[in-house]
């Protein structure tokens, strides 16, 4: 996931991104769990488009949904605990989590273990 700042039109939009693992490919082969996680994504309000060659969601804020609070980092943490119960309850990760936990090769990076 990725929490970032983009100027467009000379306005800081603040972006809460997420990057499946692979998702071009799977989206290219009409995996059915991506699709479905993607559309709720959209339903969220996030939009798709591609960053080197790979599959990314975002949801983008403008300037007026945070810039002008008091508690201006407070406001951004409420902006990004929302984006992020959106993608979690989308499912776009269940590929990533499970290929990690399993250790899969050619996955995402491994989870380590506590032992």
């Amino acid at each position: 996931m990725v929490l970032c700042f983009w100027p467009e039109d000379g306005q800081p939009l603040f972006l809460v991104e997420v990057r499946p693992w692979k998702a071009s490919e799977r989206s290219d082969d009409r995996e059915r769990q991506l699709l479905l996680a993607a559309k709720k994504l959209a339903g969220a309000g996030f939009k798709s488009g591609y960053c080197n060659q790979e599959q990314v969601w975002w949801n983008e804020h403008p300037p007026s949904d945070y810039l002008f609070e008091s508690d201006l980092p407070g406001r951004l943490l409420e902006i990004v605990d929302k984006d992020i119960a959106a993608i979690v309850g989308s499912g776009i990760l269940s590929y990533d989590l499970q290929a990690a936990a399993e250790g899969d090769r050619g996955g995402p990076p491994r989870l380590k273990r506590k032992r």
